[in-house]
């Protein structure tokens, strides 16, 4: 798969999001709102939601993926919904 980020400094809840930590690590993570946090959620349920700490990067527009010998592309300028 790849997938295409527009480069944003603007949280987008409820949207999956590149994510850069105060450690300057970047994740990929769906970003939620607790009433007080914004939460990174992981995809991938073996992991547990954090506190975003760091600054949003991009939001998740687009996905080209290949099956057998057909591409399929998914593509939401405000963002892709999981």
């Amino acid at each position: 798969d790849i997938c295409v980020f527009q480069r944003t400094d603007v949280p987008k809840i409820g949207r999956v999001i590149l994510f850069r930590s105060e450690e300057n690590k970047v994740t990929i993570k769906l970003l939620k709102h607790d009433g007080s946090n914004y939460i990174l959620h992981p995809i991938n349920s073996n992991y547990q939601d954090e506190i975003a700490k760091g600054c949003s990067v991009g939001v998740l527009v687009g996905i080209v993926r290949r099956i057998g010998s057909r591409t399929i592309s998914d593509h939401d300028p405000d963002g892709i919904k999981p």
